[in-house]
């Protein structure tokens, strides 16, 4: 499945990480493209531009000596990852991308000055990032340019071409908020690769996973839906069955029109533990099974031999080949763990990830090679590092910071 995963969610939903201020001023893009010119190939794109050089240490111009550690302001922070292939990929900081043609082996900076919440990529010339309420893409893989500002607050992105694609702008969450409300969301389209958005359908949803140009899965609080006429009218498969009141916060992934996981959250937390229940199918969305679950808020109300992937709800997508890769997320311990499951349920891999907290950010384009950022603490501040494994978590090595 093409696509990415996002970094952007609501206060009430994230993990129990240290998350990190950061104070930048809102500006545009170092390089721009401009869409009506024609793109270079990838591969000349890439030698010509994005030669295997170290990202560098400060904002916005070069500095001349190394920071004294890596978690100073001077270091941007990670905070979006993702990966088209082995290769190529962008990594989202908190002050603009770098991109890698070597696996994350070294690193080029390819726009500064803007905090990138989130990225999405179709291929290795097409990407999207989200810098607050801002969309920024590139047409070549190397040039960035600002192309529209679709909400205030931006949930899923993914686009099945170049040009087709859909976002799903998300209810700003009020001030004060008790977490007793439902918010909503609304689907919008593009057919221009971005730069303009049109809404797609009149019902909520929250989050949403596309196959190709007309079907597409979609959620909203306890349901599931599918559409075959790009997202102007949904069925509605299940309205799954939760013995509470909620409100509760999808996330959909999908691999192919047959098979689908599910992830529902609340916006609650307890003693180092927040509700999630995670439901699979594979027959189209005809029935759903309940495969893991929260087990100390949610307990009493969900089968005894139901297992448990970690305290807090995980980030997980699918591959092209109908798996799916799932990173737990249990604060604190000493590490996380990675598990790749096919879509009747059976792991298929397990791997261990060394951060005592949960990542924040994950990429996998198989069941060997992926991406993490995830934190790293000190005596008096955190950091945040990408390490990458090409064994499926048997081992991982630090790619960022240099």
């Amino acid at each position: 499945m093409r696509g990415g995963t996002s970094q952007h969610e609501h206060g009430h939903m994230r993990r129990c990480v240290t998350f990190f201020a950061v104070a930048l001023s809102a500006c545009t893009l170092g390089s721009t493209a401009n869409p009506s010119t024609p793109s270079t190939p990838a591969s000349a794109s890439a030698s010509a531009t994005m030669s295997p050089t170290r990202p560098s240490t400060s904002k916005p111009t070069p500095s001349s000596s190394p920071a004294p550690t890596f978690a100073s302001p001077a270091v941007p922070f990670a905070t979006a990852i993702h990966f088209v292939d082995r290769d190529h990929g962008w990594l989202g900081l908190s002050d603009g991308i770098l991109a890698s043609i070597d696996g994350g082996t070294t690193w080029s900076r390819q726009a500064s000055g803007v905090p990138v919440g989130g990225l999405w990529t179709y291929d290795v010339r097409h990407a999207w990032a989200m810098s607050r309420s801002d969309l920024y893409r590139t047409i070549d893989g190397v040039h960035w340019s600002k192309a529209s500002t679709p909400a205030s607050e931006i949930g899923d992105v993914q686009f099945v071409t170049p040009l087709i694609g859909w976002l799903v702008a998300r209810q700003p969450t009020p001030v004060p908020f008790t977490g007793r409300v439902q918010l909503a969301g609304s689907l919008l389209a593009s057919t221009d690769g971005g730069l303009t958005w049109q809404p797609a359908s009149t019902r909520s949803i929250w989050s949403v996973c596309f196959t190709d140009e007309r079907n597409g899965w979609g959620a909203d609080g306890k349901a599931v839906f599918k559409t075959t006429d790009a997202g102007r009218t949904w069925t509605t498969l299940v309205d799954l069955t939760i013995a509470d009141d909620g409100p509760w916060y999808p996330t959909i992934r999908c691999a192919g029109a047959t098979n689908a996981r599910v992830q529902v959250t609340e916006p609650f937390a307890a003693l180092s533990h927040a509700p999630y229940l995670m439901y699979r199918t594979s027959d189209g969305g005809k029935s759903w099974v309940l495969e893991y679950r929260e087990l100390y808020t949610l307990g009493q109300t969900t089968p005894r031999e139901i297992p448990q992937l970690g305290s807090y709800p995980s980030v997980f997508n699918a591959f092209r080949d109908q798996d799916t890769w799932i990173v737990t997320c249990s604060p604190p311990a000493q590490t996380q763990d990675m598990l790749v499951l096919s879509p009747a349920g059976n792991v298929l891999g397990r791997g261990t990830i060394p951060f005592k907290s949960c990542v924040n950010d994950a990429s996998f384009v198989d069941a060997q090679h992926g991406w993490v950022i995830g934190p790293e603490y000190h005596a008096s501040e955190t950091g945040s590092v990408v390490l990458r494994t090409l064994d499926g978590g048997a081992s991982w090595k630090h790619i960022y910071p240099p």
